[in-house]
């Protein structure tokens, strides 16, 4: 974020005040879209600043300092956090993107973020939204859509407001893998399944969460959770 000094302006030009804008004023505005287009491809990504700061290896506070315009990222974060936002450092800054995507970046595929699936009690699931969240091309499913995690009875491995997308064309059953299943009540939820006995497991910090046996019956399998806003 360097201070804009080498402007050039026509030679047969007669200035006034107005036509120079000055060098802090356009820095100022440049911290200010950086802050906004950080978050904004942040929770397209499906990260939240958790799991962004786990991959750019720094610490939460200080991906909040930099959303909050309170710190600046040196130029090798910068370059780590476009990586891992599969966009360019211009795009970070309100650029057109004409430039090439740090080496490495993979394609993002978008998929509908349907709404919120509650890692604890029963509730309604999935509220219609137009939001999308994007996912690297090489765990991207053929289908899929994804939710938006809510409650803390799977906080252990996938913290609330997490991103995951479902595969639904995925549902056989595999022990330790998460899956997003409905009731007979048409209520939707997140767990682990393990086997003998067939059961959903929290995988929580709060101990008030039970098993849910399946062999009552009653139960759907929608799909798998392949892809969550974060490390697996």
């Amino acid at each position: 974020m360097g201070e804009y000094t080498d402007t050039v302006f026509p030679v047969n030009h007669q200035y006034t005040i107005m036509d120079i804008p000055p060098a802090r004023s356009r820095r100022k505005n440049a911290e200010m879209e950086f802050t906004a287009n950080l978050k904004r491809f942040r929770e397209r990504r499906g990260l939240n600043q958790a799991h962004l700061a786990e991959l750019v290896g720094v610490a939460q506070a200080t991906v909040q300092r930099w959303e909050s315009g309170k710190r600046e990222p040196n130029h090798a974060d910068l370059e780590k956090i476009a990586l891992h936002l599969g966009v360019t450092v211009a795009q970070l800054f309100g650029g057109d993107g004409a430039d090439h995507r740090p080496a490495g970046a993979e394609d993002l595929v978008d998929f509908p973020l349907l709404g919120a699936v509650p890692a604890g009690p029963w509730n309604e699931a999935v509220r219609l939204s137009s939001d999308t969240v994007s996912v690297p091309a090489s765990e991207a499913p053929r289908q899929g859509y994804a939710l938006r995690v809510e409650g803390d009875s799977m906080d252990l491995v996938v913290p609330e407001g997490t991103r995951i997308l479902v595969d639904p064309t995925d549902t056989d059953l595999w022990p330790t893998k998460c899956y997003v299943v409905m009731n007979e009540y048409g209520d939707v939820t997140f767990k682990r399944y393990l086997d003998n006995p067939a059961r959903l497991v929290p995988c929580s910090s709060n101990s008030s969460h039970r098993e849910i046996q399946l062999s009552s019956g009653g139960f759907r399998i929608l799909g798998r959770v392949v892809w969550q806003g974060g490390p697996l």
